[in-house]
């Protein structure tokens, strides 16, 4: 165990000073705040903290029993080069969130730390204080760490650093030893559409859905001009006998309507020609493998795909690069979890999840603005789309301070699915109702025939049970019941009641009761009055969702499926509220985006307490995408057709 002598013969000299009593190690740290703001105190603590304050930043304090104070020097080397207790870096300190465990391990004691600090930092003229006139610790802390804009109060909305949807750089690891920046300036915008066309079908047991879909991507490719190509002309003037030539030509200029610019590769003078779109029939694309492609995959995609069609086209080139065009139709089945726990009346989210298969510097997707909430053109039966947004095709934001090597862009597509409850109700759960109330017909069996209306019960019993196997059929094992399944469990044990009853009448009741033949069957009319009733009531929570307005249900959706669309941490220590990182909205472990001022935190501890909350928020609230869609562009005047052809 090491002593701290730095703090220490700090508390002594001030208890020779006479600024206070003798006391234990613990009250004096509860008390250095309001002993350094004393003005008595300046000159005495100015002349000593020029010895110690390096040492005391590489300190850690902590408590061990009966107040014993223990120091131990700083052997992790990055937190000693980040300067972490001085508040000298507070904007990338709080910003990158690179704080190693071992830093979380003792709150009490780094709030008590972090109040000697900023009393320190009063007196020694720190910049902060001193351009107010109090202390650090007294400084709101928007003053003590600058901010990404926020947006109806919340940090980090829209995110740092985004510039017409693309994100222009980032830091790399964010640790000042390894950090460095990521110039994504030159990134190509990638357009991205995903139209889906038919769902087939939804498989509950495999939790898998088929679905037909169009996916369409359109960039500008740098590279893509001048590029080899072969033209098949047609003879119009007659000096050929062939109605067809074919030309080796070299494409400087592709105009939207068709028409192009071209040099004859067999012509010695190498000059420019035109050709408008009625003057050829065919021309060769350009050798695709030769050029940039935005390589993706699609995540929950199985089994692969049956009947791709691929369509790859130049939409418009110039000496500024080419714009390409490519589209693929997948007739595919998709892997997603299904949230049954409101079975047969739930509402679940299909997902088709893209991501790229390359870095955010060589490419980065953009949704087009307009086609980021279409339905589906044919839905399968038991199955719709909510009316209220059917579909939402968003890119995943890319964060700004990176703890990792690299990221992707990702594009989700969410169709908002709700099944139709009616073939399940009468199908199967009437069948049910009507089991029981063909069980109450025991009571119409005569008391002393016990073994005949056990007999009864029993039957009804099994019937029940094997519609409990009928439902479960179709659907996964899951740790928790479904909505027919509590249903189901809750006729079996109103059977249950009966035969209790059938129990309790013969061999007790019987012989207290004047006329227990009546009183049997004023209980039987009570129990169907009180089982309709009670179905009555199911019936109507299930038809109006238990009074929940159509937001709600999906906002509880989004928690449960933790779907990043606009994922908001809160903090309940300080109140603050900022846009969780896409790399760790899941994570168990985070901190505060206030560190060190405040600290919130998650240790990811069974049973420890948690101030980080992490808000899944729905494109049926205010908070639009995060990455804002973009128009697709249109081709430049100078492109859209030749000017012989617009005379």
């Amino acid at each position: 165990m090491l002593h701290a002598r730095a703090a220490l013969d700090l508390k002594q000299s001030m208890v020779q000073e006479g600024v206070m009593r003798s006391t234990g190690v613990r009250e004096f740290m509860s008390q250095a705040k309001n002993i350094l703001s004393m003005q008595r105190t300046l000159g005495t603590i100015a002349a000593q903290v020029s010895d110690w304050e390096m040492n005391i930043e590489m300190l850690v304090w902590g408590y061990k029993e009966h107040d014993e104070v223990v120091l131990s020097r700083l052997h992790d080397r990055r937190l000693r080069h980040e300067g972490f207790w001085s508040h000298r870096q507070p904007c990338v300190q709080v910003e990158t969130g690179h704080f190693s465990d071992s830093r979380l391990q003792c709150r009490s004691l780094l709030m008590a730390q972090g109040v000697l600090f900023n009393g320190l930092d009063f007196y020694l003229g720190h910049p902060r204080a001193m351009a107010t006139g109090h202390p650090a610790e007294s400084l709101p802390m928007s003053q003590k760490a600058e901010r990404p804009e926020s947006f109806a109060g919340i940090k980090g909305i829209p995110p740092d650093g985004y510039e017409d949807g693309v994100l222009t750089t980032y830091t790399q690891f964010c640790h000042e030893e390894y950090r460095r920046e990521v110039d994504c300036s030159g990134a190509i915008k990638v357009y991205i559409d995903i139209a889906a066309h038919d769902l087939k079908a939804v498989d509950d047991h495999h939790e898998e859905f088929h679905m037909v879909f169009v996916l369409k991507l359109s960039w500008l490719d740098p590279d893509l001009k001048n590029y080899k190509s072969r033209v098949a002309v047609r003879e119009i003037d007659g000096k050929s006998k062939i109605h067809l030539r074919k030309l080796d030509v070299i494409i400087t200029k592709m105009y939207a309507n068709g028409d192009i610019e071209y040099i004859d590769m067999s012509d010695v003078h190498q000059a420019v020609q035109n050709l408008r779109k009625n003057e050829y029939v065919t021309i060769q694309e350009p050798d695709w493998s030769e050029y940039f492609f935005p390589s993706y995959s699609i995540l929950n995609l199985q089994h692969g795909t049956e009947n791709q069609v691929v369509f790859r086209k130049l939409l418009w080139s110039d000496e500024n690069g080419g714009f390409a065009t490519y589209s693929i139709k997948y007739d595919a089945t998709l892997k997603e979890s299904l949230d049954l726990r409101r079975f047969p009346l739930d509402r679940q989210l299909c997902r088709i999840r893209l991501t790229a298969e390359r870095t955010i510097d060589e490419f980065q997707f953009v949704v087009v603005k307009g086609q980021d909430n279409k339905g589906i053109g044919q839905i399968c039966a038991l199955w719709h789309l909510d009316d209220s947004s059917r579909s939402t095709v968003y890119v995943r934001h890319c964060d700004r301070y990176l703890p990792f090597a690299s990221q992707r862009s990702c594009v989700n597509a969410v169709f908002h699915l709700e099944r139709k409850g009616e073939y399940y109700f009468h199908g199967k759960l009437l069948m049910v109702f009507l089991v029981n109330i063909l069980s109450l017909c025991v009571f119409a069996i005569s008391l002393e025939d016990v073994s005949g209306r056990l007999r009864h019960l029993s039957r009804c019993f099994l019937a029940v049970l094997a519609y409990r196997y009928v439902i479960d059929g179709t659907l996964p094992r899951k740790e928790y019941l479904t909505g027919a399944d509590a249903y189901i469990v809750f006729a079996c044990s109103f059977q249950v009641l009966l035969v209790i009853e059938t129990v309790l009448f013969h061999k007790f009741l019987t012989i207290f009761l004047k006329d227990p033949v009546l009183v049997d069957r004023y209980v039987g009319l009570s129990l169907l009055l009180a089982w309709c009733s009670v179905n009555c009531l199911l019936r109507w929570l299930w038809q109006h969702d238990t009074g929940r307005s159509n937001q709600e249900i999906w906002e509880a959706i989004y928690q449960k499926g933790r779907e990043p669309y606009a994922p908001i941490n809160r903090c309940s220590d300080c109140g603050e509220m900022w846009l969780s990182k896409q790399c760790e909205h899941s994570s168990k472990k985070k901190q505060c985006i206030n560190w060190p001022d405040c600290f919130g935190e998650n240790t990811g501890d069974t049973g420890a307490t948690e101030s980080i909350a992490t808000i899944y928020n729905t494109p049926f609230q205010s908070i639009p995408a995060i990455v804002e869609p973009q128009v697709f562009p249109r081709p430049p005047p100078h492109l859209k057709e030749l000017a012989e052809t617009r005379k």
